[in-house]
């Protein structure tokens, strides 16, 4: 509780070194916390049963929270302690906004307070106990100089923005749409397997892309039964090459990891049944489109009011970007009418098709009408000159279109001509 005193009134910083090679889920090992005169450093893993008190001040909206980088932060407080942030202020997002070229806090450090940060054991394992002098000099540097350089970065802001808040504004939003992240624990589909092999931008045939399914849902079960990260049970370049190679022995395997992970090397007899259980599919190229998503329609910024607008057409708009048309009364509600209706497109010359008589009967021929008509009349269908004339019907016999080596018209009379012939 003397921690809770001492940071109550204050400004806390706080910061966390979490690991996650050797853990599914991932696991918080250390806190660190510094007010403007005091740094704290708290074992989490030895008062994980104790870290909800700190919610008191974390929730505090009096008391301002500086982070360097809370989108991990943030879930990972929720995921392991139940711990939620409440008026936060994210210097990553501050030096994105000043455009300070480069945004990580080793960078933070050397700019504002001339200080080169070990990174020696950035990536040490914090799991260790009792965790050595330098560990624990390296974790206090982490939110010793934050409250200076957040003094910094805020006097930055409001100068940037001609001592106005929108700058300082555009950051307490940011760091609040962080705030408001939810930790969600990785859900296993029979799909998730195409989101890693999208990303790899490689294409598999039928075989090599049913290996690399069936080793991605092998390394998800391992590592949820394992509680090890993806990492650890089998690196993606290791799935990848396995899936591409497709080995006929366990060696093969073995050949394709460098280092063997453990995991893999314990259950490599599993691994080669899936290998052959790929290989027992038909060879074919695959059909799984990777980065190729479902289309749907484009997005419309303007809405069209009617059937004549043209998404260039600025006859209808002012200089002043108002529209000249009004938005409603009697010649809106006329207009949005006009959205149902649409305009049918026909031919003014046919070849073969006559204007009806009811469109003939009804509306008087214009010249252009008229013109087409005579052009149109002009016109003679060449399939008709090697058909029997209107005039003079044919008959077409039964035994004709039963057999068709016979006569095909057979004419049961004589067409008569217009002239005899005179006699000799």
């Amino acid at each position: 509780m003397s921690l809770v005193k001492s940071i109550f009134p204050a400004l806390p910083l706080p910061a966390s070194q979490h690991h996650s090679y050797r853990s599914f889920l991932g696991l918080t090992c250390l806190m660190q916390i510094s007010t403007r005169t005091e740094d704290f450093i708290i074992d989490t893993l030895e008062l994980r049963s104790d870290m909800y008190i700190l919610n008191e001040s974390l929730t505090d909206p009096a008391i301002v929270k500086v982070f360097h980088g809370a989108d991990s932060d943030i879930e990972w407080l929720q995921k392991d302690f139940g711990l939620y942030v409440v008026n936060m202020f994210d210097t990553h997002q501050a030096a994105r906004l000043l455009n300070l070229g480069r945004h990580s806090l080793d960078h933070l450090l050397k700019l504002y307070c001339s200080v080169e940060s070990n990174k020696q054991y950035q990536l040490a394992d914090w799991r260790i106990r009792p965790l050595p002098e330098e560990m624990l000099s390296y974790a206090r540097d982490d939110t010793h100089y934050l409250l200076y350089i957040y003094d910094k970065m805020r006097l930055a802001l409001w100068e940037r923005g001609n001592e106005q808040p929108a700058q300082l504004q555009v950051v307490w939003q940011r760091s609040r749409d962080i705030c408001l992240k939810k930790f969600i624990k990785p859900i296993f589909t029979d799909e998730s397997y195409l989101d890693l092999y999208r990303k790899q931008k490689k294409h598999l045939n039928t075989q090599q892309l049913t290996a690399f399914q069936l080793l991605f849902a092998w390394r998800d079960k391992t590592a949820r039964r394992e509680d090890e990260s993806y990492g650890y049970v089998l690196p993606n370049h290791m799935m990848l090459k396995i899936a591409e190679e497709l080995p006929k022995e366990p060696q093969g395997i073995i050949a394709c990891c460098n280092p063997v992970p453990p995991l893999v090397r314990q259950q490599i007899n599993e691994m080669h049944l899936l290998i052959q259980q790929a290989r027992e599919m038909p060879l074919l190229k695959s059909e799984v489109a990777a980065g190729v998503r479902k289309s749907g329609p484009l997005p419309n910024p303007e809405r069209l009011e009617n059937v004549l607008f043209g998404p260039h057409d600025c006859s209808h708009t002012p200089s002043d970007g108002y529209p000249l048309t009004p938005t409603s009364g009697p010649a809106a509600e006329e207009e949005a009418l006009l959205d149902t209706r649409c305009l049918i497109a026909t031919a003014v010359i046919t070849l073969f098709n006559e204007p009806s008589a009811e469109e003939n009967g009804k509306r008087p021929l214009t010249v252009a009408q008229k013109k087409a008509q005579n052009i149109m009349e002009s016109f003679e269908n060449p399939f008709r000159m090697f058909l029997p004339s209107l005039e003079h019907r044919a008959h077409i016999s039964q035994a004709a279109k039963s057999d068709p080596s016979s006569k095909i018209f057979e004419v049961s009379g004589f067409v008569s001509l217009s002239e005899t012939t005179p006699d000799p």
